[in-house]
């Protein structure tokens, strides 16, 4: 069952397109951490792609999932930890940005982010998803 609450963790990490190994070594604490908040949440990723390319960003998402699968692709451009969670929630919830999506993702953001990195991540959670900004409301 893609992204079920049970034993967490990514199974697999991929860079794409001959990544740097400078970039790689960049990725390392982010997808460590990930690995760690899989575990502890219970939620299990098939796979993590890191996707690479040189030049601008383009038409390239921060961020997909796929719960079915479950897989998680971010891109290199933005190493961010907000957006991993939202991915993460994607894999272990129905639906795309729903309700129990955006309660697990505010939560998650709540237990694993501190200080500025939080206040930061509610703020964009709340600004771009309407679902988050009632989390946050109701107290969550």
């Amino acid at each position: 069952m893609g992204g079920s609450k049970s034993k967490g963790g990514v199974a697999r990490i991929t860079f794409t397109n001959n990544a740097p190994k400078e970039l790689r070594l960049q990725w390392k604490p982010l997808i460590e951490w990930l690995r760690k908040v899989a575990v502890a949440e219970g939620i299990y990723v098939s796979s993590l792609t890191i996707h690479y390319h040189a030049g601008n960003r383009t038409k390239c998402p921060l961020g997909e999932a796929d719960k079915d699968q479950p897989k998680i692709m971010l891109c290199t451009f933005y190493d961010d930890y907000d957006t991993a969670l939202h991915e993460l929630a994607h894999v272990a919830t129905p639906g795309f940005h729903s309700a129990e999506w955006s309660e697990l993702f505010v939560a998650l953001i709540n237990r694993w982010l501190k200080g500025t990195d939080r206040a930061r991540a509610i703020y964009h959670a709340c600004r771009d998803y309407r679902g988050c900004s009632k989390v946050v409301q109701r107290g969550l």
